[in-house]
């Protein structure tokens, strides 16, 4: 057998076993939210009025339905949205998590249309061959024609003029509907920060009114985005300012190490605004981001006049900065492994020169496949080689990981569980 094999199958045995020795907790159920206390707090961080006056009556859709993650905070956040337009008079609102209330008979009595974390595959049933929404040739089955209608229904509502507004997880949602992930403006792709300090790309915009011309540092669950999320296209209204955050890992756009927070779109005659914030129910108490949201909002609803222009390339000083923190940044190697995440050791950082282990990948050279070591400990990496580890042996690194010593089949390991490396800083 070889090593790696081995090596996987000792450490399943090894995991289901821990798992087994912990008695399942008897599930309880969860407190309702928002509670007295949570709307105690919406209504104090709400803004007194609206940036605008409307032009007319409005009226907004929130939808809350999720399909894929549900977020707790979703709750909350469309008792936000209702309660915000109640106190300013800036729109009223419906909440639903009804995917009939797409049917365009029925969207045709709104003016915009808030998406709040609404995860999965939008309008396509559990177990429905989404696939075939894709192909041209394919006969639909009645209930994949009629997704198809409510995802047109809501399209041709945008296009028409509507707006629509995207909060925290409607980005991580409908991968393969490439003109919805268009429209949104980015697909999830990583939510590595929980802190950042915002960069304002466009402090003029009223849009951007609440920030008052100063960086914002807040705590929520922060998205990174891949494909549709571009500058070319997307007026950015702020981003992540990598210094400013002291973020030293978790970059996966290596092209820019560019990351959006809130943008402004065009799609067809209607309007987009977009938020990753919103994962936290404290997101929700937070007075500046409500008075953004609002604005964001009324722009979306055509009440707030904004320049949505795309806002182009970023400037070549921003660039180079932002490169030059992400060569410095940890990469990832197995922080995403369960078998990472299960681990009970606290996570500290290790420091010397990485090394190969000589013939490794041979079998039965060790009962535990290991190709790396850093000083007294081998580097664990589940059996496989990686990439970058493989670019780094021979120089002075640093790994951010847990120590575990164990003893298996008879050998006492002593090893480094790497979650990221970087190479060393120089001093």
């Amino acid at each position: 057998m070889r090593a790696s094999r081995f090596c996987s199958v000792v450490l399943a045995a090894v995991v289901g076993f821990s798992g087994l020795a912990r008695a399942a907790d008897p599930a309880k159920p969860k407190p309702s939210r928002p509670n007295a206390d949570d709307l105690a707090k919406i209504e104090a961080a709400l803004p007194e009025k609206a940036p605008a006056t409307p032009k007319k009556p409005r009226k907004v859709l929130v939808f809350t339905k999720a399909t894929g993650f549900v977020h707790s905070s979703i709750p909350v956040a469309a008792k936000t949205f209702e309660l915000m337009g109640k106190k300013t008079g800036a729109y009223e609102t419906v909440i639903t998590d009804d995917p009939e209330a797409f049917a365009a008979d029925n969207l045709k009595n709104f003016d915009a249309i808030v998406m709040a974390s609404t995860t999965g595959s939008l309008f396509v049933p559990n177990g429905a061959k989404e696939d075939l929404l894709y192909d041209a040739k394919a006969e639909l089955p009645e209930q994949l024609k009629h997704a198809k209608d409510l995802r047109d229904s809501l399209l041709n509502f945008v296009k028409s003029g509507k707006g629509i507004v995207g909060i925290h997880a409607a980005t991580d949602s409908s991968y393969k509907w490439k003109e919805y992930g268009t429209m949104m403006g980015g697909y999830f792709n990583g939510h590595p920060w929980g802190k950042i300090t915002l960069f304002l790309d466009d402090p003029s915009s009223p849009v951007n009114a609440a920030f008052e011309g100063k960086p914002l540092t807040i705590s929520d669950e922060i998205y990174t985005f891949k494909e549709t999320y571009d500058r070319s296209r997307l007026h950015v209204l702020a981003s992540i300012d990598l210094e400013a955050s002291g973020l030293t890992g978790g970059f996966n756009r290596p092209q820019d190490q560019d990351y959006g927070v809130s943008w402004l779109n065009k799609y067809g005659e209607g309007r987009v605004f977009y938020s990753l914030l919103g994962h936290r129910e404290e997101t929700y108490f937070n007075p500046i981001v409500l008075k953004h949201f609002l604005a964001g909002m009324q722009y979306a609803l055509g009440d707030l006049e904004a320049d949505a222009a795309p806002s182009g390339p970023l400037s070549p000083e921003r660039l180079q900065k932002n490169l030059a923190i992400g060569a410095k940044a940890f990469q990832p190697v197995n922080g995403n492994e369960k078998w990472y995440k299960d681990s009970k050791e606290k996570e500290q950082t290790f420091a010397g020169k990485l090394e190969a282990v000589p013939g490794a990948d041979k079998p039965n050279i060790v009962m535990r496949a290991s190709f790396y070591k850093l000083g007294d400990r081998t580097v664990f990496t589940g059996g496989k080689k990686v990439k970058v580890l493989d670019d780094l042996i021979g120089k002075d690194v640093e790994i951010k990981g847990k120590a575990v010593d164990m003893n298996l089949e008879g050998q006492n390991l002593k090893e480094i569980w790497p979650g990221s490396v970087r190479a060393a800083l120089a001093k």
